[in-house]
């Protein structure tokens, strides 16, 4: 009984169903729900190497920009904060330890407007130029409409919902092409099993 506790989740019919459809609306192989976006935000962070470095551009909602530097710092992970980054700027910020890149798209609070294609090619050049598959950066994109040639794609799902995206429920949807780790969707979901932040049947059904 314990072994069953501690190895897996019951998930309701709903949430099955929901992430079972998900792949498909965002491609990618893989479908994680969390109980909110700052959760699913800090679960993506908890899996990456210690010493690792992450680029966040233009992160705008209060709650990540406040709870992901005290984590990383626990996890001893370095975070860059970027604002509407030019080339230089973008490649400055990538360093030989970067992990994760992560791009907010004008559909944000500040209506930035970000060229998703171009700070994706220069993360790109960057990646293509690391030698092994553990030193080649994963592009994370907001919001998933954006994402048709990104790793992992990250959306606060309900935002359109209550208005406030930390709410309710985060997901992340994982493409694994054959230059990145195996192992994102495996860490991923057991930190979601050790956290807890299971969406519920109501917040499925929201979503």
């Amino acid at each position: 009984m314990c072994k069953r506790m501690f190895t897996g989740v019951s998930i309701s019919p709903f949430e099955a169903r929901f992430l079972s459809l998900l792949p498909h609306i965002v491609p990618g192989d893989v479908a994680l729900a969390l109980g909110c976006k700052p959760s699913t935000t800090l679960a993506m962070l908890s899996s990456l190497d210690p010493n690792a470095d992450a680029i966040s551009m233009n992160d705008v909602y209060d709650s990540i920009f406040w709870h992901t530097p005290q984590v990383a710092s626990l996890l001893q992970t370095t975070l860059f904060y970027l604002e509407n980054a030019r080339d230089k700027e973008l490649l400055g910020a990538s360093m030989e330890n970067t992990k994760r890149a992560r791009i907010e798209d004008r559909a944000d609070s500040k209506m930035h407007d970000v060229d998703l294609q171009m700070s994706s090619g220069i993360m790109e050049s960057g990646r293509w130029e690391r030698k092994t598959k553990e030193q080649q950066i994963v592009l994370l994109a907001l919001p998933p409409f954006a994402a048709a040639e990104r790793q992992l794609v990250l959306h606060g799902l309900t935002k359109y919902v209550n208005g406030r995206n930390n709410v309710v429920m985060g997901v992340l949807i994982l493409s694994e092409p054959t230059f990145m780790p195996s192992e994102p969707a495996e860490k991923l979901q057991s930190i979601q099993t050790a956290m807890g932040a299971m969406p519920s049947t109501f917040d499925c059904l929201l979503g």
